[in-house]
């Protein structure tokens, strides 16, 4: 039998509840999985198997719910997990390739090492200049990989640049203790192939993570019968909701400037 797959959202946000329900829905509409989850407040109404979980009050406990919690609800070979920014694009670019790993996620700066990631040292203590293959808003985890994680020994480190970020827990400081049990990780071009966050876009990726990314992966119509939701997620967040503003401009998507605040 083919290995099993499980679609995986997490979203306790109200604000972006519709923005993860059209995620979750677009995923479905291109691929087809073996079980939907959902943790959050309220159901999807999507069909998936919901779980009830509180509010996160920040993106540490997003990340050590990711990490420690996760893992007695997947009963599939694999999770892909899709985020209210992060789902499937293009599903014709899904590769069997993908099922050999145990981690794919989109490249961090594959152009050129993103800002400070460079000084996040594995707990063996090295600096992890080559783990640039990451970013799990939108990505693809054995289920082995995630009942590994929920090992004491594994755990966030407030101490580091990015380090209580879950991805950069098992794709940087981690990463080498977990290829030391024999788990491996996608080569960077299948990355490429797998997922776009930032750099240089050279293909078509079959999924995508990042607000910014979805003026570049979806059309104007789509983002303007989300313009409520996506406002009330963004417009709190200073500078990025104004790099928002700038690259809708860029983009040529008028209308959708026009409704931002």
């Amino acid at each position: 039998m083919p290995p099993s797959i499980s679609l995986v959202a997490i979203d306790t946000d109200p604000d972006s509840w519709p923005l993860t329900r059209h995620a979750v829905e677009k995923s479905l509409a291109g691929i087809k999985v073996d079980d939907v989850l959902f943790f959050g407040q309220k159901p999807l109404g999507l069909g998936e198997q919901f779980i009830r979980i509180e509010r996160f009050p920040s993106l540490g406990a997003y990340s050590e719910f990711v990490l420690k919690c996760l893992w007695p609800f997947i009963a599939t070979d694999f999770a892909l997990t899709v985020h209210w920014d992060g789902f499937v694009v293009n599903p014709e670019q899904w590769s069997e390739k993908f099922l050999e790993f145990d981690y794919v996620g989109a490249p961090w700066c594959p152009d050129g090492d993103i800002a400070g990631l460079t000084q996040v040292q594995s707990a063996a203590g090295a600096i992890a200049h080559e783990y640039l293959v990451g970013n799990g808003g939108f990505s693809l985890r054995s289920r082995e990989l995630i009942n590994l994680c929920s090992n004491p020994y594994l755990r966030r480190h407030p101490e580091l640049p990015f380090g209580t970020a879950e991805d950069v827990v098992i794709c940087r400081i981690y990463r080498k203790q977990l290829e030391q049990k024999g788990l491996r990780f996608a080569p960077i071009e299948l990355a490429k192939q797998f997922s776009y966050e930032t750099g240089v876009l050279s293909e078509r990726p079959f999924g995508f993570h990042g607000p910014l990314n979805m003026l570049i992966f979806m059309p104007e119509d789509e983002l303007l019968e989300l313009a409520k939701p996506l406002i009330a997620k963004l417009v709190g967040r200073g500078e990025a909701f104004a790099d928002f503003k700038f690259a809708c401009e860029h983009r040529g998507y008028d209308r959708l400037l026009a409704s931002l605040p």
